[in-house]
């Protein structure tokens, strides 16, 4: 399967940024709704908190289905993974191969929103070859915003010849512990530029070489978190 020009992805990369925003907004438009309605809001009586929920829960779809026809009206022919129609048995075979993918989790924190407390957002990613590309996620009442088309950078560099893999060193021994390819859904990159041969070692051995040397020195770092 050929690549996608960068041109492409910029674009796929704009259009992601713009269905979070919108998605967002949904989600603060209908809480802002709910806290304007105290009898949609979550109290003690059972009857308020099934109604509480049967909203969140229609939300939740609306902003699924909202992503997903705007997707498939712009790119009819990518694929879509929902957390919601996923989670109802549409399909339980794992959708994500090599076609380009949206994977979307509409109201991520669901719980906090039907409590209406500030901690949820929508979160979008588009995979590639079995490999995230682009990432958005967007919490409206605390209007943080983040994106990244990070992933493009590593899909470019590895065709290259270049070297990606956790930057979490491997317990308990980072001197012999396997190298392995960084896998989908990791948090933390490591990624070392495509190297010639020496002649002491090949270009493939000085990668792993630079790759140990970088665990030892960030074992005892601490990640923290933004605000943490």
């Amino acid at each position: 399967m050929a690549s996608l020009p960068q041109d492409h992805l910029d674009e796929i990369y704009t259009f992601a940024i713009h269905l979070g925003k919108s998605a967002g907004r949904m989600l603060q438009d209908a809480a802002s709704l709910r806290m304007t309605n105290p009898s949609t809001s979550p109290s003690n009586t059972p009857l308020e908190k099934e109604n509480a929920v049967d909203l969140v829960t229609e939300t939740d779809e609306n902003v699924e289905h909202y992503i997903k026809s705007q997707i498939a009206q712009k790119y009819p022919d990518h694929k879509f993974v929902g957390e919601e129609s996923y989670s109802k048995g549409a399909s339980r075979e794992y959708l994500i191969d090599d076609s380009p993918t949206w994977c979307v989790d509409p109201l991520d924190g669901t719980v906090n929103y039907i409590h209406l407390f500030p901690m949820f957002c929508v979160s979008i990613a588009f995979l590639y070859r079995s490999k995230p590309i682009i990432g958005v996620i967007y919490a409206p009442f605390l209007n943080q915003f983040f994106s990244s088309d990070v992933a493009a950078g590593i899909a470019i560099l590895l065709e290259a010849g270049g070297l990606a893999t956790t930057a979490n060193p491997p317990y308990p021994n980072e001197d012999t512990a396997p190298i392995e390819e960084v896998r989908l859904g990791s948090r933390f990159y490591l990624a070392i530029r495509p190297a010639g041969d020496s002649p002491t070692e090949t270009g493939r051995q000085g990668q792993e070489r630079t790759v140990r040397e970088v665990w030892k020195r960030v074992r005892n770092l601490e990640y923290a978190r933004p605000g943490g």
